[in-house]
């Protein structure tokens, strides 16, 4: 495994990603350790579906790169 402070980093990231992703009506928590709930108020089933990708990308813009 990567450590502690490796683990926290990527939790952060992840739930900064979640935050940019999700709109101001919907809700992100941190369930304990590595998850988390989002809940969608006034959802689609397709803006639902389309989330996992838009907080991909997310990641992608803001996770250091490792080479």
């Amino acid at each position: 495994t990567l450590g502690h402070q490796e683990g926290d980093l990527a939790i952060t990231l992840l739930a900064q990603a979640i935050k940019q992703s999700i709109r101001k009506s919907d809700y992100a928590i941190r369930l304990g350790g590595d998850e988390f709930c989002i809940i969608l108020v006034d959802s689609t089933p397709q803006i639902a579906a389309q989330l996992p990708e838009r907080i991909e990308k997310r990641l992608q813009h803001i996770a250091p790169q490792k080479e």
